[in-house]
């Protein structure tokens, strides 16, 4: 009776839910403002996992021991780059209070890092020594040992086109495998392929197209079309594989990496944007949905 009225209840949550999300907009302007602020800054910012070695150059130091104590830094920095543990450099000789503990400022968002750190870790790879970076306090090393999020976002994509035959109540699925076979014959024997598509796919929305898909992006297909796609090389005709949509043979023309990081970074900007929406929007929705039960509830009184 319990576990009946949680899936009730959980049930009625989840189609909440998906009617009060659907009534969310967010505009382009709304994401770009978002972005650009503070908060946007802070929130999308990536997760960084730094150590530093500071060497004080205190208030009043003369220009040649300050030479001095620059040269030592960019010995500390040949020494770290040689393979010196940077924990063990940091220990004996950074001046910051998290020398004891080797130098780690810890896991921080990017954003949290002071503005001159900032400039110099958006340019490191993981693993990598800055060079000295002067500040009010002296000269830092910063030693870049993890990284989350930001950064390039690199994801494969295909240019594929296809022919899609589909079994039917005159043609059974050994029929259609056979006319498809018979087409892959063709163009493997130099028929060109965008012709063939032209005159026998049944998938509508490409065959005009010569079959073409344009470029995909990972999911943008069902399962047994991305495994295909994966595992022939261009130019490759796939053998005839099926899918929920009937019978394909595919072409993969060209691929590609491209970088989705900006792409990946407003989704999560936009998600974050839904979530604080959410509520403000359902209070709206259960206000409207009271308001008709109560009209309708006067009407039938009135009759």
């Amino acid at each position: 009776m319990v576990r009946e009225q949680i899936r009730n209840e959980m049930t009625i949550m989840r189609v909440q839910q998906g009617k009060v999300m659907r009534r969310i907009r967010i505009s382009e302007q709304e994401l770009d403002n978002f972005l650009n602020s503070e908060e946007g800054r802070f929130l999308t910012s990536p997760d960084v996992n730094v150590g530093q070695i500071l060497l004080s150059v205190p208030t009043g130091t003369s220009l040649g021991d300050a030479d001095l104590i620059l040269a030592r830094a960019l010995d500390l920095q040949a020494q770290a780059v040689g393979g010196t543990d940077f924990r063990e450099l940091a220990i004996a000789n950074s001046a910051d209070q998290s020398a004891l503990q080797g130098g780690d400022l810890g896991w921080r968002k990017m954003a949290q890092l002071p503005g001159v750190f900032i400039d110099a870790v958006e340019k490191m790879e993981v693993g990598q020594i800055s060079d000295p970076i002067r500040s009010g306090a002296g000269y830092h090393l910063l030693k870049l040992y993890e990284l989350r999020g930001g950064g390039e976002q690199l994801i494969e994509q295909h240019f594929a086109r296809h022919i899609l035959i589909k079994p039917n109540q005159i043609r059974d699925e050994a029929t259609t495998l056979e006319r498809l076979n018979s087409l892959r014959d063709r163009a493997l024997a130099g028929e060109d392929f965008a012709v063939l598509a032209k005159e026998f796919s049944e998938d509508t929305g490409s065959a005009l197209n010569g079959g073409e898909l344009g470029w995909s992006t990972p999911g943008m297909f069902v399962p047994e079309f991305e495994q295909t796609m994966d595992s022939i090389a261009i130019d490759e005709i796939s053998a005839p594989f099926s899918s929920q949509f009937g019978w394909h043979i595919l072409q993969v023309t060209d691929r590609r990496d491209e970088d989705f990081s900006t792409n990946i970074l407003r989704n999560r900007a936009q998600n974050m944007l839904r979530e604080r929406k959410y509520e403000e929007e359902l209070q709206v929705w259960l206000q409207e949905i009271r308001d008709e039960a109560f009209i309708e509830i006067k009407g039938s009184d009135n009759s």
